[in-house]
């Protein structure tokens, strides 16, 4: 449940995306909780 929790977290933070190197950061932590939350849902759908 880690990456359930860290999107959770991500999601209620408020972000002010100002720069675009805050952007490419932002962009980046969001493509891996994905990845992670899919992985959580492929494990799930084998069993």
């Amino acid at each position: 449940m880690e990456w359930v929790e860290k999107a959770f977290k991500f999601e209620q933070r408020k972000l002010i995306l100002r720069s675009t190197n805050e952007r490419i950061l932002a962009s980046r932590e969001v493509k891996s909780l994905i990845l992670g939350v899919n992985e959580i849902y492929k494990k799930n759908k084998k069993s």
